[in-house]
C-alpha cells in the first residue's frame, strides 16, 4: 500500500543524498536538453520518455520517429552514463538493443496499478552489483 512504499522511500533517503545533491533536474524539451549535455566520466542522463504503446494516451506523446530519434541522440554518448526507463516492448526492443545496451527489468506498475515488467536500459554495463549508481 502506500504507506508501506512511503516507509521505503524515507528509509532510503540518506543513501540518495550524496547522489542527488550532485544532480541537476530539467524541465526542457529532451532533444534541446541533449544537446547540451556533455559527454564526460562521471556524467549522467536519466531519460524517462513516453512509453510506445501505453505512451500513445499521454498528453506529450512521442511518434516512433521521435523514439528512432532519441535512441540515435543516446547512443552517441560513450562517456556520460544514459538510463532510460521503458516498459519492455518491440520497438524498445528494435532501438535499445541488449548487448550494447543493458536491461534491467523491475517489477512496477501501471496506470491501473497493475503489475508490468518496466526496463531500465543502461549503455554498458550495469553498476548497481557494486553499489554505484553510474
Amino acid at each position: 500500500d502506500s504507506c508501506g512504499r512511503f516507509r521505503s522511500a524515507v528509509r532510503s533517503l540518506a543513501g540518495w543524498r550524496s547522489v542527488l545533491r550532485r544532480c541537476t533536474f530539467q524541465v526542457l524539451d529532451v532533444f534541446a536538453f541533449l544537446t547540451k549535455c556533455q559527454d564526460k566520466d562521471g556524467h549522467g542522463i536519466y531519460c524517462d520518455p513516453p512509453f510506445p504503446g501505453p505512451g500513445d494516451d499521454y498528453r506529450h506523446k512521442f511518434t516512433d520517429t521521435q523514439h528512432r530519434e532519441l535512441a540515435c541522440q543516446l547512443a552517441a554518448f560513450k562517456h556520460a552514463r544514459v538510463v532510460c526507463r521503458f516498459y519492455d516492448h518491440p520497438l524498445v526492443r528494435e532501438l535499445y538493443p541488449e548487448g550494447p545496451w543493458t536491461w534491467r527489468r523491475l517489477t512496477g506498475r501501471d496506470q491501473v496499478n497493475q503489475t508490468k515488467t518496466e526496463v531500465l536500459i543502461i549503455n554498458g554495463p550495469s553498476r548497481a552489483e557494486k553499489g554505484k549508481l553510474f
